[in-house]
């Protein structure tokens, strides 16, 4: 050991005697950050370091505070234009006053107390990482007297030296003559500045976990905040990740699209949705699309128009230092040549996800090799973990805008031979899977589109067993972006399947799942023949029990109660009609599916029932996600008859879980979530009132983007009611008129659904009322709405009747018929008064005595 010793205190970098620097900084690059993760608790314990003597406990006196430093305000302007991330900040908050909390609370001698805290967030380009940290910088600001530094740690796809970061926080500390020339002495001497000091650390864009590492300060008093696109929280020897910033939900990024392109909270709400959707809520490309709107003087509908075109997308959104593809790039060039195969044959899988298995039979790799390659695109933040359930592997797939940058790649780099190859090991792939276990109703759905195309792949191989096979899967589902017409052609390839096989049970199961299938996208009409034929005819009798039930599904879905009620009736006089009923599973998930439907057309048409859960609780079919999603949105809808509209979001959000690769209840979600929103904006007033009804907009307005995706013109008309209603909530009466002049367009173009023509009628009557009402028109208000009155009294819906009734209170009193406004009144007193509702039920004596006392 030399023989000149320089003593140093225990973690804080300030010389006193005892030991060599050698060894101090061994000990400082291993021990003497203390980390904190946003994921776990703030007092990480550190792996002792192998052959380096402890230090001694007596030379870890508080270190000597460095008088009269600068104090440096490094952090770049607060961005006024942020918006969104509240949860992801309230996490933040949360770590960093427990970290600082528990870490002032210690002993400077203690060993959990040594080292700075870390706080690391980590996630694709783009994602707003940067400006989530900046954010959280300023406010925790206040908290650092000593002041606040802060470096950018690469540009350009380089990284920058540490030596050459520590020179600026150097000079920023009033060290700018006689540095030392070696990083690690720069280090050094950062350190022994910092003891004792307060000082928040901003370290953005970090490339590896050793460029931070000759970064970090040691005193206890400090916070170093650090965002790299990988995570580097194992890598600077914490025991957990770091906390990884994804996308905005969709209500922010339609937030930040409207800030950034200075436009209304409510202006065309569609066309923003439709931006939100084309560009997957990525912060960078919403900034692009937005400013480009701005200074081009381009409504957002414009904008959306040209982000239509999927080969120009990414071309589009470049603008003024705002790149999206050459963030993508440089992670991309990164990759090795095999990763980079790998990423270009991922393009080609059509479905929203996929498992590592599909990519074993791409790129012609056994599974093991397949799921390493996904593993090391997930850690370059190019492809990322869809879901993972206790059901099977975790899913995976592209964000939407890497997805073209790899269709791009493909294109240009994999010969068109070689493509179809990878594509014919694909299909055959799937039709193993199908050959197999049939792979399960979460798998269907997940794996839509490849199953239409491997469809076509048996019908071509001769295999009509494989090809009616899945047919009979694709009836409960409804894919993003696949044109019904492909699905239907699909559905009779496989009926012709199973005429080839001269297989009756066959051909019966692919009628009931081409039936099922037209009433998931609301193609009545035909759904309900196709069902109604099924039944006529000898067959399975689970086949036919199904068949009967999704006819009442659909009278249901489509709020024809009365067509509903008998249709109820007759399927449960047959169920009641099969031996040992619950004994058989299949027929059982059937009879739990009758109960939940019965329930809720009960609740539909009996005020009675509008506010209990009992029906609900009792069903018990734990194993099926299409009863769980009913059950979960039927309590959603008690819970909100209850004013308990946390409660009703909570279920809902669990029954976006249980079928979240459907897209028709992906839409039907995001509707739902939309009423339960305005249903609470009505009850409460000021800023969280007008935000529950922006917010209402917001997610109407993707539902009716979702229902288009879906080419559902009734779910379309429904979710356009909604949006209307919830814009005239907001005051936005031009734009709500606009949205119910479009639904009552295209009311008469609705093609094969009959049934649901008269309800649809009766939402757009009761929304123009709404409007005409807060624009003054009572007159105009009391006829439409006596129509939907009219509508919703054939179909029996008893709730929207009462609130219809309602309204015509409110309208005939404005110009003074005191008798009819106090009749209606009363008829919805009464309804919510049957319903046990005595808040709404005094809310409206209330207004009847105020017509009386008139």
């Amino acid at each position: 050991m030399a023989a000149a010793m320089l003593g140093v205190a225990a973690g804080t970098g300030v010389v006193t005697g005892g030991a060599p620097w050698p060894l101090l900084l061994a000990v400082t690059a291993f021990t003497a950050v203390g980390t904190i993760l946003v994921t776990e608790a703030p007092h990480n314990t550190l792996p002792p370091v192998p052959d380096l003597p402890a230090l001694d406990p007596a030379a870890a006196a508080a270190p000597a505070r460095q008088p009269d430093l600068p104090k440096p305000r490094m952090l770049p302007e607060r961005q006024v234009a942020f918006r969104g991330r509240a949860e992801e900040l309230a996490q933040l908050l949360h770590h960093h006053a427990t970290g600082r909390a528990q870490r002032d609370a210690r002993p400077i001698d203690d060993p959990g107390a040594a080292g700075a805290q870390l706080i690391t967030l980590h996630g694709r380009p783009g994602v707003g990482k940067t400006a989530l940290a900046d954010e959280f910088a300023h406010r925790i600001a206040d908290q650092y007297p000593d002041g606040q530094l802060y470096a950018t740690l690469g540009s350009a796809g380089h990284p920058r030296p540490p030596g050459e970061v520590l020179k600026i926080f150097l000079a920023a500390l009033g060290r700018t003559e006689g540095l030392p020339r070696r990083t690690e002495d720069r280090l050094k001497m950062f350190r022994s500045l910092l003891a004792g000091r307060r000082v928040l650390v901003v370290l953005d864009a970090a490339r590896n976990a050793d460029q931070v590492r000759q970064l970090l300060p040691t005193a206890p008093g400090c916070t170093v905040i650090v965002t790299s696109r990988r995570d580097l929280g194992l890598s600077l020897y914490a025991r957990g990740a770091s906390m990884p910033v994804d996308v905005p939900s969709a209500v922010e990024a339609a937030e930040i699209l409207r800030t950034a392109a200075r436009t209304s909270p409510y202006e065309q709400p569609v066309c923003t949705a439709e931006i939100v959707h084309f560009v997957g809520r990525l912060p960078l490309a919403l900034r692009a699309a937005g400013e480009q709107a701005a200074e081009g003087g381009q409504q957002l509908c414009g904008m959306a128009r040209i982000l239509r075109n999927e080969q120009g997308r990414l071309g589009q959104l470049q603008f003024r230092g705002l790149d999206v593809r050459g963030r993508i790039a440089s992670e991309y060039r990164k990759l090795t040549d095999r990763e980079k195969e790998a990423f270009h044959l991922l393009a080609m899988v059509e479905s929203a996800t996929f498992q590592p298995w599909v990519l074993a039979a791409l790129i012609d790799v056994d599974v093991l090799e397949a799921e390493n390659l996904v593993a090391q695109l997930c850690a370059a933040q190019l492809v990322d973990v869809a879901h993972q359930d206790s059901s099977g592997p975790a899913r995976y797939h592209f964000h939407p805008l890497v997805r073209l940058y790899a269709r791009e790649q493909l294109a240009e780099r994999v010969p068109a031979r070689e493509q179809q190859a990878a594509r014919d090991r694909m299909h055959e792939a799937h039709l193993q899977v199908v050959r197999g276990s049939g792979g399960g109703l979460r798998y269907v759905a997940a794996e839509y589109a490849s199953l239409i195309d491997a469809i076509d792949t048996a019908a071509a191989n001769g295999d009509w067993a494989a090809c009616w096979w899945i047919g009979s899967l694709l009836g409960d589902c409804v894919p993003y972006d696949l044109d019904p017409e492909r699905c239907l052609r699909a559905f009779k390839t496989c009926a012709e399947a199973a005429e080839q096989l001269g297989d009756e049970d066959a051909r019966v199961a692919v009628a009931v799942a081409r039936g099922s299938y037209l009433v998931s996208i609301e193609r009545y009409d035909e759904g309900i023949a196709a069902l109604e034929e099924v039944t006529q005819q000898p067959g399975s009798e689970e086949l036919i029990i199904r068949a009967h039930r999704r006819i009442s599904e659909a009278y249901l879905q489509a709020a024809a109660y009365a067509d509903a009620r008998r249709s109820l009736e007759r399927t449960a006089k047959l169920i009641r009609r099969t031996t040992d009923a619950h004994a058989d599973p299949y027929v059982a998930t059937e009879l739990a599916m009758l109960k939940v439907l019965k329930a809720e057309m009960q609740a539909a048409t009996d005020a009675t029932r509008w506010r209990t859960d009992r029906p609900y609780q009792d069903v018990q079919a734990a194993n099926d996600d299409r009863v769980r999603y009913r059950i979960q949105v039927n309590l959603s809808e008690v819970a909100s008859r209850r004013r308990d509209w946390q409660a009703a979001l909570d279920h809902l959000g669990l029954a976006s879980l249980a079928e979240r690769e459907n897209a028709r209840r992906v839409a039907s979600v995001a509707y739902r979530t939309a009423r339960v929103k305005l249903a609470a904006a009505r009850h409460l007033r000021g800023d969280e009132g007008d935000r529950l009804a922006q917010e209402a907009v917001d997610l109407a307005a993707e539902a009716v983007l979702t229902f288009r995706r879906i080419n559902n013109e009734v779910g379309e008309i429904r979710a356009r009611c909604m949006l209307a209603r919830a814009l005239t909530r907001g005051r936005q009466l031009e734009e709500a008129g606009a949205q119910i002049r479009l639904a009552s367009q295209a009311l008469p173009d609705i093609r094969g659904a009959a049934c649901a023509i008269g309800p649809l009628e009766a939402r757009i009557k009761r929304a123009e009322g709404e409007l005409l009402i807060d624009q003054g028109s009572y007159a105009a208000a009391i006829s439409v709405l006596r129509r939907a009155e009219q509508l919703f009294d054939e179909n029996r819906d008893v709730l929207s009747k009462a609130e219809t009734r309602r309204l015509l209170g409110r309208a005939y009193r404005q110009i003074s018929h005191i008798s009819e406004a106090a009749d209606m009144l009363w008829y919805a007193a009464d309804e919510y008064r049957r319903a046990g509702d005595h808040v709404t039920f005094g809310e409206i004596c209330a207004e009847i005595a105020a017509i009386v006392g008139r």
